[in-house]
């Protein structure tokens, strides 16, 4: 296994950037509710039950089963007016970095799909990364 100049393998290295990012997920930023507190709790269930940062074991899967030039769907879309007339504020920006990664990083095509509401500003994003969003039909 190819090790770097610190002896970290590079799959040793993506499970510690797995864990990191997990951890950046799996904060509850928002008012205090009746649901508050499930997320971590779902998070560290599903983290016991597979053993590796639930982050590195997605990535794992999409590099494995996916080819250059392969189409990936994200879907995004969550809140609702009054509240979030265009969508909630990190989903949809989180959908147009992990498109824009997966399109530099593995040369995939994805395909954005949400809600009419969250489309402009999916579009604003993406245009603005030079990412030639397509306009549905």
């Amino acid at each position: 296994m190819e090790k770097d100049k610190f002896h970290i393998s590079k799959e040793d290295m993506a499970i510690i950037v797995g864990e990191n990012v997990d951890r950046l997920c799996s904060v509850e930023i928002r008012p205090r509710m009746p649901a508050s507190g499930v997320f971590p709790e779902l998070y560290d269930a599903a983290q016991k039950k597979y053993s590796y940062p639930l982050t590195y074991l997605a990535a794992s899967e999409i590099i494995k089963k996916t080819k250059e030039k392969d189409h990936v769907f994200i879907l995004t879309g969550a809140g609702y007016p009054p509240r979030y007339p265009t969508g909630e504020s990190d989903g949809p920006p989180g959908a147009v970095a992990l498109a824009r990664a997966l399109y530099l990083g593995l040369n995939l095509n994805p395909i954005i799909i949400t809600e009419e509401r969250n489309f402009e500003p999916i579009y604003g994003m993406a245009n603005e990364l030079g990412m030639n969003p397509i306009l549905p039909n």
